[in-house]
């Protein structure tokens, strides 16, 4: 947890940094965390997207994309536990 803790402090601060996460496809590493068992971690990694989207109008495009896939993703593993 402490890594996405850091994530959060570098990143909702500096642009810059806004711009690495960016580049090194941060959002997908996001997602993927929301997808983990684990839930603290999926907490952690949805509040860090919410906030980045609140703070960057241009992150939202992208945070709706990853939305959707969660979305789907979450629907997908609840018909998988029924059968």
């Amino acid at each position: 947890m402490s890594v996405c803790n850091n994530v959060e402090g570098l990143t909702r601060e500096s642009t810059e940094a806004q711009s690495e996460f960016v580049k090194h496809d941060g959002f997908s590493v996001l997602l993927r965390a929301m997808q983990s068992d684990i839930e603290k971690l999926q907490i952690k990694s949805a509040f860090l997207m919410s906030a980045l989207c609140q703070q960057q109008p241009h992150f939202k495009r992208l945070y709706q994309l990853c939305v959707v896939i969660y979305i789907v993703y979450f629907a997908q593993s609840a018909a998988n536990k029924k059968n």
